[in-house]
């Protein structure tokens, strides 16, 4: 802190990591080949001295330190990202468990995963749902319905995947118990934690499975890193939806138990929004888009609608590229439905504010690769 010459001091000591709130400071590092990180405001410069910081590549198009970080856990990223190339959706392995029949998004979540080719995805575990909106109360039947979709769309594009894929509970534990027969998927849930160190849990329907595995054995816990689409943004809170309320006794343990975890509001992302006519283009010659339009046209008539909310694909882009969100820590509790943004030793890294344009370039780029 009383360090005048920092930079001779960091040379001098061979520092290889340079975190600081001035630009100028940052600027002086990268100049002297120490990776710099600034974590703060970016603050006034003259245009002169910005088209001059441009030319020379330490500052973005917008004006910022090109390892500017608005987060301790963007900082985190930074350093991941100069230790080890890779985005994080091919550092770990990955489950996602999803109610893929539920809403149509299901569907392009687990389509845009499968489309990073170096993904390590070692399971798709299928969620319970009720389907209140159709009036489909069998559980057991709507598991089978997602599983087959997911079948469906794996044999056309990972068909290397199609023993991955595994049907989830129909019974939930708050009405009484779990189903009596361990499911598939909670049985390789547990298997593939105890298979590896660290593993991605991708959660975009009910916590049924995950929170039925960590009954079973809780050490898994410690395995998994979190990501889930969950509830609506409220002040201080997040308030409930589909995702939670479905079965809010294994969401409420889930989130307890898990310390890695970073949960992604619906409502921050209403703005992933398209219409039949955005999709329509890239059904042409494309048996992926054409299975994925057919699919969209039954839920927009259903739901009666002329737009819908692709919410799910913002996991596999955020996992992909962290750099576009903002990131936050707070603490959190579980009260009745709600989870609360409260001082608590139970973390939660809460994440909001992607550019919509840029996720849903990405999502076509990605999926018209798979043209016949």
């Amino acid at each position: 802190m009383n360090e005048l010459d920092k930079i001779n001091y960091m040379l001098k000591h061979n520092i290889e990591i340079y975190i600081d709130d001035s630009l100028s400071k940052c600027i002086e590092a990268e100049m002297a080949g120490i990776f710099a990180i600034q974590k703060s405001c970016f603050l006034h410069i003259s245009d002169k001295t910005k088209e001059t910081l441009k030319n020379k590549n330490l500052i973005q198009q917008e004006g910022v330190f090109h390892n500017y970080c608005s987060s301790w856990h963007e900082v985190y990223e930074q350093i991941q990202k100069k230790t080890n190339d890779k985005p994080m959706i091919e550092r770990y392995p990955i489950i996602i468990d999803t109610d893929m029949t539920n809403e149509i998004d299901d569907e392009y979540a687990l389509s845009y995963l499968y489309s990073f080719g170096n993904a390590k995805i070692e399971a798709v575990t299928i969620a319970q749902h009720f389907s209140l909106h159709r009036g489909q109360y069998d559980v057991a039947k709507n598991v089978e319905i997602s599983y087959q979709k997911s079948l469906e769309i794996t044999k056309l594009i990972r068909p290397d995947l199609v023993n991955k894929i595994y049907k989830g509970d129909t019974m939930i534990k708050a009405f009484g118990s779990w189903d009596k027969n361990v499911s598939d998927a909670v049985k390789n849930i547990i298997r593939i934690c105890h298979e590896n160190d660290k593993v991605i849990f991708i959660a975009i329907g009910a916590m049924t499975n995950l929170a039925h595995a960590l009954e079973i054995d809780p050490t898994i816990a410690d395995k998994i890193k979190l990501y889930t689409l969950m509830g609506f943004s409220g002040i201080g809170k997040l308030l409930p939806e589909t995702n939670m309320t479905g079965d809010f006794y294994s969401t409420k343990k889930v989130l307890e138990s898990i310390k890695d975890k970073t949960l992604f509001s619906a409502s921050d992302f209403t703005n992933l929004s398209l219409t039949l006519e955005d999709i329509k283009p890239y059904a042409k010659n494309n048996k992926l888009m054409s299975l994925l339009y057919a699919d969209s046209k039954k839920i927009f008539k259903l739901f009666g609608c002329k737009h819908k909310s692709f919410f799910d694909i913002i996991i596999p882009f955020y996992l992909s590229n962290p750099v576009p969100f903002i990131e936050e820590e707070t603490g959190i509790k579980i009260n009745n439905s709600c989870v609360l943004f409260k001082k608590s030793k139970n973390k939660a890294i809460i994440v909001n504010n992607p550019n919509q344009d840029v996720v849903l370039k990405d999502l076509f780029k990605r999926l018209k690769n798979y043209e016949s």
